[in-house]
C-alpha cells in the first residue's frame, strides 16, 4: 500500500535534513499561527469558534444573535466579542467529467481565507468499493464540485493510491482529473476474505489515513473544515490490519478537539440484503448470504460510529450518494463564528476545554471543544522557518504568490522556473535599513518523501522596493527530481517580521517525448516589482513570470514556451472560456539557448482591444510525426 498523499504527510524528518544544509535563518521569523491555537489580535490572545446549530430534525437554525450564545472555558463564562452568522450562497456550475474544461490554475497564494471559505477532504476507501459503485460515486463527487463556493478548497485522498490523490485546491480542472482516477484506484489496498466473496480494507490503513487528514485540517485557516469518508465500512479485524478499539477512541478524541467532523457516505445507497452470488457455486449457501448481510450491517455501524464520535453525520441510509453530498454541503453552508478573549488566559501550552451553549430549548450545538494555548516563553527555534514547511497547508502572515514552470529538458531532473512575489505592504515604509529574506524549500513526492531541499537568503533594499512597489519578485531555476510532485516554499522578512508559506504543484513532463513547457506569462515592460534573481541559473532567454492572472487592458503580455523539437505548426489561440475564438496570434520560433535541439516559442498579446472579462490563451504545437501538444492558461482582463 502506498502512503498517503503529500498534503497529509508529516515531513519533519526530511525537513530537518534541509535545516542542516544551511545556517539558521537570521533573523528568525515566528512560526505561522494555526487554527488550533488562539489567534492574536493587537497582542491579545483570541479564540475563534465555528458553531453549527440545528433543530431536532437537523435543520439549520438561522435566526440566532450573539445574545443567544454562551461560551464557557473551564466552567467560567466568557464574553462573546465577535459574532458573525455565515451563509455560504449556493452555486451551480456545469462540469463535464469527459472534458478538461477551463485550464488548471497555475498560480498559488497563501491569502487569508474569507469567513465563507471551507476546506473539505474526500477520503476514498477504494478497497471496499465495488465496480457498481464507481459511476454513481463519480456522479456524486461531480455534483459536490459543481456546488462548491468560489473560495472553498477540496483535497482528494485515495487510501491505497496516494499518487492519484489531489492536494487542496479550488481548481476545478485538477479536481476533475482526480475524480476520474477513481477507475484506476479501484481495488487498491483491498483484501479478500477467504470465507466470503467480499473485499475488505485494512483497518490499519484507514485509521492512518484519517489521522493524517485530521492533523492537516486542524491547522487549516478556513473557518469550516470537514472530512467526507466514502466507504462501505468493512475493515479487516484480524492480522496486521486490525485496529484496537482504544486506538479508535483516541482518534475520535483528537478529531473532536480539533473540530474536524467526519461525514460518512455509503457509495451503494439503499440496497436489498447481500445475495452473495459471486464466487464459486458451492459458496452460494444461505449461511454465507447471512454472513454477508451481517458484514454489511456491521460496516454501516462502523460508519455511524465514526461520524457520531467526530461531530459529523452518517449518511448511510440515503437513496444515492448524490443525495448525501447535497446534505453535507447544506450542513456546512450555515454556521456562526464566535470570537472571544479567554479570561483568564493561561499560557501553559495545554489543551483548554470550551463549551458552547445556545439559550434556546430543543437545539443541537456542534462546535470545537477547546484549544491549545501558546507557551508564556516559547523556545525560539533557529529553524522556525524550516519547521513551517511541515504543515500540510500554506499559511503565515507574509503574503506570497508563486508560479512554477517546468521545462522539458529530457533529463531525469526537471529544470523548473520559479517566480515568487513577496508583498511587503506598508509595514516596511519606515524601515531605514535593507531587508533580508530567508528562504527555505522542500520538494516532496506523492508519498510525502522529501526528494530535494535547500535554504538561502537574499538582501533587499527596502527603500527602493517601496518606491517602485510594495512587491518584491524572486526569480530562480531549480533542478528538481523527476519524482517531485509538490514544492513547498517558506519565506520570512526581517523588516516585516513576518513569514509565509506556499505550496506549488509540479507537473511531471515525460522525458524523451514531444513536449512543451507550460505557458510562461509576463508583462511587456515589466510590472514595477523589484526583481531579484536568486542564482545565475535564471535563464536569460526568458523573462520574470507574472504571478497574477489578472491584467489591465493597457498592457501587453509576453508568452513563452520551450518545445523539445522544432514544430511544423505552432499556433497561439486567444478565446473565451466557452471556446469562442477571438484571435490567432503569431508565434516566433528560435533555437533554444538552454536546451540542445529544443525550440523557444515567443509571442506578444495586446490586451487593449479586449473587453473586461475572462479569457484563455492556448498554444497548439504539432511535430512532423503529427504528434500534438496543447498548453493553455486562463486569465482575466479588467
Amino acid at each position: 500500500m502506498r502512503r498517503l498523499a503529500c498534503a497529509f504527510t508529516v515531513l519533519a524528518a526530511g525537513v530537518a535534513l534541509a535545516a542542516e544544509q544551511a545556517p539558521p535563518p537570521q533573523p528568525a521569523a515566528p512560526a505561522p499561527a494555526t487554527q488550533t491555537q488562539p489567534r492574536f489580535r493587537a497582542g491579545t490572545n483570541y479564540v475563534q469558534l465555528d458553531v453549527i446549530v440545528t433543530d431536532k430534525d437537523d435543520r439549520p437554525v438561522l435566526d440566532l444573535t450573539a445574545a443567544d450564545f454562551e461560551i464557557r472555558e473551564g466552567g467560567r463564562m466568557q464574553t462573546v466579542e465577535d459574532f458573525e452568522h455565515v451563509v455560504v450562497p449556493p452555486t451551480a456550475r456545469a462540469i463535464d467529467l469527459s472534458r478538461p474544461g477551463t485550464p488548471s490554475l497555475d498560480t498559488v497564494s497563501n491569502a487569508v481565507p474569507a469567513s465563507t471559505s471551507r476546506a473539505f477532504v474526500f477520503v476514498i476507501d477504494e478497497g471496499s468499493i465495488e465496480g457498481i459503485d464507481i459511476v454513481p460515486l463519480k456522479s456524486a463527487m461531480k455534483r459536490f464540485i459543481e456546488r462548491l463556493g468560489r473560495t472553498d478548497k477540496v483535497a482528494i485522498a485515495y487510501v491505497g493510491r496516494s499518487d492519484l490523490g489531489q492536494d487542496f485546491t479550488s481548481d476545478t480542472a485538477r479536481l476533475v482529473s482526480s475524480i476520474n482516477h477513481l477507475t484506476r484506484a479501484y481495488g487498491s489496498a483491498a483484501t479478500v476474505d477467504a470465507r466470503l466473496p467480499v473485499r475488505l480494507t485494512s483497518g490499519r490503513a484507514m485509521i492512518e489515513v484519517l489521522r493524517n487528514v485530521v492533523t492537516t485540517l486542524s491547522v487549516a485557516r478556513e473557518p469550516r473544515r470537514a472530512v467526507v469518508l466514502v466507504s462501505r465500512g468493512a475493515y479487516s479485524t484480524t492480522g496486521p490490519g486490525r485496529v484496537q478499539s482504544d486506538e479508535w477512541q483516541e482518534f475520535y478524541e483528537r478529531a473532536r478537539k480539533t473540530a474536524v467532523p467526519i461525514y460518512s457516505i455509503d457509495p451503494t445507497g439503499l440496497l436489498a440484503p447481500e445475495l452473495g452470488f459471486e464466487g464459486r457455486l458451492e459458496d452460494q449457501t444461505p449461511a454465507n448470504r447471512a454472513n454477508l448481510d451481517t458484514l454489511r450491517r456491521s460496516g454501516l455501524e462502523r460508519l455511524r460510529e465514526i461520524s457520531l464520535n467526530t461531530g459529523g453525520q452518517a449518511l448511510v441510509d440515503r437513496a444515492t450518494p448524490r443525495e448525501s453530498v447535497d446534505l453535507i454541503l447544506a450542513d456546512n453552508s450555515h454556521y456562526y463564528l464566535l470570537g472571544y478573549y479567554p479570561s483568564p488566559y493561561v499560557a501553559d501550552g495545554k489543551y483548554h476545554d470550551v463549551s458552547v451553549n445556545v439559550k434556546r430549548p430543543g437545539v443541537r450545538v456542534r462546535s470545537r471543544s477547546g484549544y491549545t494555548s501558546g507557551k508564556a516563553t516559547p523556545a525560539r527555534s533557529g529553524n522556525a522557518l524550516v519547521e513551517s514547511l511541515t504543515a500540510g497547508l500554506p499559511g503565515g502572515d507574509l503574503p506570497l504568490r508563486a508560479v512554477a514552470v517546468p521545462m522539458p529538458t529530457g533529463a531525469k531532473t526537471a529544470s523548473t522556473l520559479i517566480a515568487l512575489d513577496v508583498d511587503l505592504g506598508p509595514t516596511t515604509r519606515a524601515a531605514d535599513a535593507g531587508d533580508v529574506f530567508q528562504i527555505a524549500w522542500v520538494a516532496v513526492d506523492a508519498d510525502g518523501r522529501v526528494k530535494a531541499s535547500n535554504q538561502t537568503s537574499v538582501n533587499v533594499p527596502v527603500r527602493t522596493a517601496v518606491r517602485r512597489s510594495d512587491v518584491v519578485g524572486l526569480y530562480d531555476v531549480l533542478e528538481l527530481p523527476d519524482s517531485a510532485k509538490t514544492l513547498r516554499i517558506a519565506v520570512s522578512s526581517g523588516a516585516a517580521r513576518q513569514s509565509g508559506t506556499v505550496h506549488l504543484p509540479i507537473e511531471r513532463i515525460e522525458p524523451g517525448t514531444f513536449a512543451a513547457s507550460p505557458l510562461l506569462i509576463g508583462l511587456d515592460g515589466g510590472d514595477g516589482r523589484q526583481l531579484a534573481r536568486l542564482s545565475s541559473r535564471a535563464s536569460a532567454s526568458t523573462f520574470p513570470p507574472a504571478t497574477t492572472r489578472t491584467f489591465n487592458r493597457n498592457r501587453r503580455l509576453r508568452v513563452f514556451s520551450l518545445v523539445t523539437e522544432k514544430p511544423t505548426i505552432a499556433a497561439l489561440r486567444l478565446s473565451t472560456p466557452d471556446d469562442r475564438l477571438i484571435n490567432t496570434i503569431p508565434v516566433a520560433q528560435s533555437a533554444s539557448a538552454d536546451v540542445a535541439g529544443a525550440v523557444d516559442l515567443k509571442a506578444t498579446v495586446d490586451l487593449s482591444r479586449l473587453a473586461p472579462g475572462q479569457y484563455v490563451l492556448e498554444l497548439v504545437v504539432t511535430n512532423p510525426k503529427a504528434d500534438q501538444v496543447r498548453r493553455a492558461v486562463a486569465f482575466e482582463v479588467r
